[in-house]
């Protein structure tokens, strides 16, 4: 199964308990990818690397398989999120924003899961 997951708003708004699914996951041995935006133009690996960092001062460094940020600009976000985790044959999304959300199932994933504490 893969899992991709939301950084800005999911992660980072419940480091300690995003860290302890993850880790979990994979532990049962899922493929967890983060899945974030960079509204730069294109994604860098400046950009990757910046995400790296913050994920590792959260405490979420060691929990995940694979770190992918799109480029993206404020309106098109959900769609681009969408259609990789399409082409990318993800299982589950976990993602604060409904409208990440409602395109991921549009879009024909199985299962999204937005943190309500910290949905927008």
């Amino acid at each position: 199964m893969k899992v991709a997951v939301d950084v800005d708003g999911t992660i980072d708004a419940n480091p300690a308990q995003m860290r302890s699914i993850m880790s979990a996951l994979m532990a049962a041995g899922q493929y967890v990818v983060i899945l974030t935006g960079t509204g730069d133009g294109t994604a860098t690996q400046t950009d990757w690397q910046n995400k790296v960092n913050y994920l590792n001062s959260l405490g979420c460094g060691e929990c995940w398989n694979e770190l992918v940020v799109v480029s993206h600009t404020d309106d098109d976000l959900p769609d681009i999120k969408a259609k990789w985790c399409a082409a990318n044959g993800v299982d589950i999304l976990i993602d604060n924003d409904k409208d990440n959300a409602k395109a991921a199932t549009a879009s024909g994933i199985p299962l999204v899961l937005v943190p309500w504490a910290s949905r927008i």
